[in-house]
């Protein structure tokens, strides 16, 4: 999945970006935190188990 089609749905559900760090940018939704890896592609499996951790749309 690329990295722009996660951090959006992401940002549809409230979460945004809270800092970059060294390989990955840090997200938040004010209670919890999320690491995203800063690579154009994101492996299939990350983004699904991440999607649904979040019960993201």
């Amino acid at each position: 999945m690329q990295r722009f089609k996660l951090e959006k749905k992401f940002k549809k559900a409230g979460w945004y970006l809270l800092n970059h760090g060294g390989n990955h940018d840090i997200w938040t939704n004010g209670k919890l935190k999320e690491q995203i890896p800063r690579h154009p592609e994101i492996k299939e499996s990350l983004a699904k188990a991440l999607i649904k951790k979040h019960g993201l749309k």
